[in-house]
């Protein structure tokens, strides 16, 4: 049986992608490999807090979050993403939703 939680991820992506302007199509390329287009979600203005600092030490950055499963891999730093006219070369990878999905920052 398909995973349930991917199977709702695609659904919001779609519903997402007709009405709102936060899903994107992106052509992913890991570096040595062939690229995938997918869909994915983007925030910009997201203020990350590097880990392992106790002073307020904070970024705002424009992340992506996508399935994994999309991916075809785990994202690496130095893999691109190109989003519109825009390319988005991959500086932090987070595995979220239990190694379901991948946010990767710029």
């Amino acid at each position: 049986m398909a995973d349930l939680f991917v199977q709702a991820f695609r659904a919001i992506l779609t519903g997402l992608y007709q009405k709102s302007d936060s899903v994107k199509v992106a052509v992913y390329t890991p570096s040595g490999g062939e690229p995938v287009t997918l869909k994915l979600i983007i925030q910009k203005s997201t203020v990350l807090q590097p880990s392992g600092y106790d002073a307020e030490v904070l970024a705002t950055v424009t992340s992506v979050k996508a399935l994994l499963e999309d991916l075809g891999r785990e994202p690496n730093r130095g893999d691109s993403l190109e989003i519109g006219d825009d390319t988005f070369t991959i500086k932090e990878v987070l595995l979220e939703n239990n190694g379901r999905t991948a946010r990767m920052t710029r």
